[in-house]
């Protein structure tokens, strides 16, 4: 069943308005950035850009102009992607229909490979680049996910960060809207809340297997893997790693490991 992209629209809609409010005195655009792949675990993408984009594809980003013309910038992979990956966008009118944005654009010139990291070179963000300098020639306010915090979107201020090397005064440029943003991610519409009882009763179920597995000789991660079995059979995965832990490992509240032998008593 396709997806229907209509509520990223409507609250792109309400960020840029409530943007506006908060930063009267400040003029310029609105500027996300997807999460980058690992060759080592699964891609999980930035939950902020997913809850304006619904779209799962990394190394994006996404421009929301301050007229609400919503443009957006994927890597340009020409025919490489799409022979390893089943989630590549073409910046075709197609993909500008099923997104609801104004446009779909590539973030610059053609990659090596299939992948793209927060240092692939300037030509990967050529077009991005562009319009990021003209935003600091003109004297604009570029509104970002940039906290003054040790551990919040880093991945997008390490990227700010490279690309403030190509244009300068980029960073300096920035005004950070993630207060904004977890003021509207803290209000649950009808489908999230539909979503986090699924959540719930998906949990329930990978805990009762968790149980009843539970005996002398089992191991810990014969113990998370009923678990984990319930979550991947219901199409969900984990929002962190399973803690199973036994005896003195159950002292250990981050414990990960999980490969203790359990005993009787």
């Amino acid at each position: 069943m396709q997806r229907d992209y209509a509520i990223y629209k409507e609250r792109r809609e309400q960020l840029l308005e409530l943007v506006r409010d908060e930063h009267a005195a400040h003029h310029g655009p609105i500027v996300l950035f997807a999460a980058f792949e690992s060759s080592d675990k699964k891609f999980r993408q930035d939950s902020s850009f997913y809850y304006f984009t619904g779209i799962r594809e990394p190394g994006a980003a996404l421009v929301i102009e301050p007229s609400g013309q919503t443009v957006l910038f994927v890597p340009n992979y020409g025919d490489v992607r799409k022979r390893w990956t089943d989630n590549t966008i073409e910046p075709n009118q197609q993909s500008t229909d099923l997104f609801m944005v104004d446009e779909v654009r590539p973030l610059g010139q053609q990659c090596t490979g299939y992948q793209v990291g927060i240092f692939s070179g300037n030509d990967i963000y050529e077009e991005l680049l562009e319009r990021l300098t003209q935003a600091v020639a003109g004297e604009e306010t570029i509104f970002t996910l940039c906290p003054d915090t040790s551990r919040g979107y880093v991945a997008q201020r390490c990227l700010l960060a490279r690309l403030d090397v190509v244009v300068a005064g980029l960073v300096r440029s920035c005004i950070d809207i993630s207060g904004v943003v977890a003021q509207m991610r803290r209000q649950k519409d009808k489908s999230e809340i539909a979503l986090l009882y699924r959540a719930v009763e998906v949990t329930m179920l990978a805990q009762q297997a968790a149980a009843q597995a539970i005996g002398d000789g089992m191991t810990e991660c014969e113990v998370q893997a009923h678990a984990e079995f319930m979550m991947t059979g219901a199409c969900m995965q984990s929002a962190f790693s399973s803690v199973v832990a036994s005896g003195r490992n159950s002292t250990v509240l981050h414990y990960d490991e999980n490969a203790g032998t359990m005993l009787d008593g």
